[in-house]
């Protein structure tokens, strides 16, 4: 069996975030506590579910610049077995 990541990206053209906040947000979904203070609980629960079924090489990779929008890559592998594509 063979993994290839998919990588589908979600990106929004809305008000973005700054450096600081981003850079929070990264650390946040990096940190071992499966809750971080009522902020961002949907984004690190995908996270954190996304590494536990697939491995810590995967997850959601967040880019963002203030006034430009955000952007979120979700990596999953994609399984080749048997000459056929599978979802893990």
């Amino acid at each position: 069996m063979q993994r290839i990541p998919f990588l589908p990206k979600v990106i929004d053209n809305g008000s973005g975030m700054d450096e600081q906040t981003l850079s929070t947000l990264q650390k946040r979904l990096l940190e071992e506590e499966h809750t971080i203070g009522g902020k961002n609980i949907g984004i690190k629960n995908v996270h954190d579910r996304i590494r536990l079924h697939f491995g810590e090489e995967y997850g959601l990779q967040i880019e963002s610049k203030l006034g430009e929008g955000t952007a979120v890559t979700i990596c999953m592998p994609i399984v080749y077995s048997n000459e056929m594509v599978v979802m893990d």
